[in-house]
C-alpha cells in the first residue's frame, strides 16, 4: 500500500474474490480518482496469463 491509502472492492455478487482487476479491457475511463482528482492507472491483483 503506497501512500497510507487503500481501495476496499466488494460486490454482492462474488462472494469469494481472489483478485480484482481495474481499467482493463477496451473499456471506457473508469471513475476511480485521488484526492488531486487524477486518474487511477489501470491495475490487477492477480498474475494469471492474459489471453
Amino acid at each position: 500500500m503506497m501512500g497510507g491509502y487503500a481501495v476496499r472492492v466488494s460486490s454482492d455478487k462474488v462472494p469469494n474474490p481472489v483478485a480484482v482487476r481495474y481499467g482493463f479491457g477496451p473499456f471506457k475511463p473508469g471513475n476511480l480518482h485521488n484526492t488531486e482528482g487524477l486518474p487511477a492507472y489501470p491495475f490487477r491483483t492477480d498474475s494469471w496469463p492474459l489471453k
